[in-house]
């Protein structure tokens, strides 16, 4: 942190207010920020960068697409969701505009707004966005890479939350089975789906 805020000083000495360079500053500045757990102050420098971009770059730049996500993803982390789903959903139109069908941001974006919208409430909108985010990388990675599995593992809880554990065991099968071909034994996420199924199991048999 203290070495980007010098960097962030010299250029705001130097350049233009509205020069992209400022952006790459308030972005890691930002970044480090929310690493250290500061999402408020993350936010502050989030909102700066995406000032200059809404600014000077076209309406469906990809950057622009980065910094709408990256807000969205920091509201979020405070709390407040809907805010997070505007910005990410503002993301993912900039995303479906100009990136191909099968590319792994639009998936990103569809995960991410899924994940909103649970937060929401909205289960029916989540599991939507999740399974366009699981079709998009069941079409363009290798069928046991991490991220399947992810997508498998939030589909399965999106069906727990429903009450449905025998289709929510189905999916979280998959994820620990692609996780057991991917991962490293002692990966916790491969972890994570093993305990994952097991909880499942418990409540198939209880139901």
């Amino acid at each position: 942190m203290e070495y980007l805020n010098k960097a962030l000083s010299i250029r705001e000495r130097v350049l233009p207010t509205d020069h992209p360079d400022l952006t790459i500053s308030y972005n890691n500045v930002g970044t480090t920020y929310g690493d250290l757990g500061d999402h408020a102050k993350a936010l502050v420098f989030q909102l700066k960068a995406l000032e200059i971009r809404e600014k000077v770059l076209p309406v469906d730049h990809p950057d622009l697409a980065k910094s709408y996500n990256n807000v969205g993803t920091t509201y979020g982390k405070l709390g407040d969701h809907a805010k997070a789903l505007e910005f990410k959903l503002k993301a993912l139109e900039i995303r479906e505009k100009v990136l191909p069908s099968d590319h792994p941001d639009l998936a990103q974006s569809y995960s991410n707004v899924g994940y909103s919208y649970g937060y929401l409430g909205d289960r029916e909108k989540k599991l939507e966005y999740y399974r366009k985010a699981l079709t998009i990388r069941e079409r363009s990675l290798p069928w046991n890479h991490p991220d399947i599995a992810l997508s498998c593992n939030n589909i399965a809880w999106t069906y727990a939350e429903e009450e449905q554990y025998a289709e929510a065991l189905r999916w979280m099968r998959r994820a620990l089975e692609i996780a057991e071909h991917s991962l490293p034994e002692d990966h916790p996420d491969r972890r994570d789906y093993r305990e994952g199924v097991e909880e499942l199991e418990r409540r198939c048999a209880k139901d």
